[in-house]
């Protein structure tokens, strides 16, 4: 039987090795403004496990130090990657990978929720995103892996 929490606050959280959480938010809590930023030291492919409790992030950001190196969710019923109301998840090196039942679930309805991404750095798979009543552009940055980044976009008022 696993025990305790992490309470990470606003804090800023670099993962080196794969994220395993055993239930939800009441074994951690990540809290706005503070990151959960994913680096991967130890090799190329990271993973992501929440069981349990849903889960839900302030601000995620992918900066791989490998080039090339990804975060694959785990197939397990609660391990979406969920972003709370005021999250952000920046795109700067590597790829978040979420099989065909998970989801990236970006729940913050301003424009700038999301960074653009790029060819090294964007979603493999499906990404969910709020849209407000907020006038700009909303960025999609998906792909898959035998055509790479294919961003998308959608420009509101």
């Amino acid at each position: 039987m696993y025990s305790g929490m992490v309470n990470a606050s606003t804090r800023n959280i670099y993962m080196g090795g794969n994220f395993y959480n055993y239930n939800g938010n009441t074994s951690f809590i990540n809290s706005f403004p503070g990151n959960l930023t994913f680096v991967s030291l130890s090799g190329l492919v990271q993973h992501f496990r929440n069981d349990g409790s849903p889960l839900t992030l302030a601000n995620v950001v992918m900066n791989q130090i490998i080039t090339g190196g990804s975060l694959t969710l785990d197939t397990n019923a609660t391990s979406d990657l969920k972003l709370g109301f005021n999250g952000t998840l920046t795109l700067t090196n590597g790829k978040i990978i979420t099989g065909a039942t998970r989801e990236v679930n970006i729940t913050n309805a301003g424009p700038a929720a999301c960074s653009v991404g790029n060819a090294m750095s964007y979603v493999e798979g499906n990404l969910r995103r709020a849209i407000g009543m907020f006038a700009g552009t909303y960025e999609f940055p998906v792909g898959y892996f035998t055509k790479g980044y294919q961003r998308f976009a959608i420009q509101y008022g």
